[in-house]
């Protein structure tokens, strides 16, 4: 079970019995940069802050710190699209995560042994290991198809294809909102990222065509030609 925030983020997760598992807090509408983990028992929750580089929407520094007061920070490591490659503990210089994927996102290795894995995973997005799917703003991710679950909100506005992932070009492009289109929808996720806002679409400008809503320009009546004029 999932809430959502505006756009469509996760706010937090639930098990099969209605447990609470996680909290997230979000920087604007895509950001993640806090997360409580309550895992069984409940006395050993976790809580985590995310640090990020202006230009990445993967964080780069994750600190955590449990109940009893230990604090630790790991370097969160990824590739050109964002999606998370390892967790790697700052004291110890050890892996304590690795993730790896295809080029659609499917993961084909996932190994984070005695740690509570970091919630990210194919482009940045939330990965949920019980399903395999990819959260993105509004919209859920399926791999395994390299499709969305859902249709595209902008419909024809999108393309011709509600479904489709990243123009079908998943390993150089990412979809952050789940609702991309083209440069207008990237500029609404830096907004977005930056500030919390989502803008609505500029509507193209109401200046009369030539020849539409005006008259044609005429001579004064009995204006006598001049010479050459026809």
């Amino acid at each position: 079970m999932q809430v959502s925030c505006r756009l469509g983020c996760k706010l937090h997760d639930r098990n099969e019995n209605g447990a609470m598992i996680r909290e997230w807090l979000y920087d604007g509408q895509l950001r993640v940069v806090g997360e409580i983990v309550i895992p069984t028992p409940p006395a050993t929750q976790l809580t985590r802050a995310y640090g990020y580089l202006p230009e990445r929407h993967l964080p780069v520094m994750m600190v955590q710190k449990t109940v009893t007061g230990v604090t630790t920070t790991y370097r969160i490591v990824g590739d050109h699209l964002g999606s998370l490659r390892a967790v790697i503990d700052t004291t110890t210089g050890s892996a304590v995560q690795t993730m790896q994927h295809d080029e659609w996102g499917k993961v084909f290795n996932d190994s984070s042994p005695g740690f509570e894995r970091v919630p990210f995973g194919f482009a940045g997005g939330l990965y949920d290991p019980e399903t395999g799917l990819v959260r993105f703003g509004a919209r859920d991710y399926d791999p395994e198809t390299g499709r969305w679950l859902s249709k595209d909100l902008a419909r024809f506005g999108g393309g011709w294809n509600f479904y489709e992932y990243a123009a079908s070009d998943p390993v150089n492009l990412v979809d952050r909102s789940g609702l991309s289109s083209g440069w207008w929808d990237d500029f609404k996720e830096w907004l977005c990222e930056k500030f919390g806002i989502w803008p609505s679409k500029p509507e193209p400008s109401a200046r009369p065509r030539p020849g539409k809503g005006r008259k044609a320009k005429q001579a004064p009546p009995g204006r006598p030609r001049g010479e050459g004029e026809a």
